[in-house]
């Protein structure tokens, strides 16, 4: 008999997104930025200034390796190489932890940039 699956509540789907009408391959620059939270790890990944990927899943135990999965998640949806980076930032819980960051900055810091970009 087949044992059954419960489902958790407490769990999100994870997610990620690529903006069909970008290509990298037009881009000068290459920003990316991880957040490794304590719960939860994003990554997006900007051409020109511009959103052109992003991802978000679940942070591990691990932070060094949850920044490189949730770089690795939002890559797959592009054929972009990750050596294709021109410069990264690292913030959250987890900033200082992340080995290809060129900066770690705070997530108060981030949110004020995020709000001027949008606003």
């Amino acid at each position: 008999m087949a044992e059954e699956k419960k489902q958790e509540f407490w769990r999100w789907t994870e997610s990620r997104w690529k903006d069909p009408h970008m290509d990298w391959k037009d881009a000068h620059f290459i920003t990316v930025g991880i957040d490794v939270g304590s719960v939860s790890s994003q990554s997006v990944i900007m051409a020109d200034g511009q959103i052109f990927a992003y991802g978000n899943m679940r942070t591990g135990s691990d932070s060094p390796n949850s920044a490189r999965n949730a770089l690795a998640f939002a890559l797959e949806t592009t054929d972009m190489p990750e050596e294709r980076m021109d410069y990264c930032v690292g913030t959250g819980y987890g900033r200082v932890n992340v080995p290809f960051a060129d900066r770690a900055i705070t997530e108060i810091a981030c949110h004020a940039r995020g709000a001027n970009f949008i606003y």
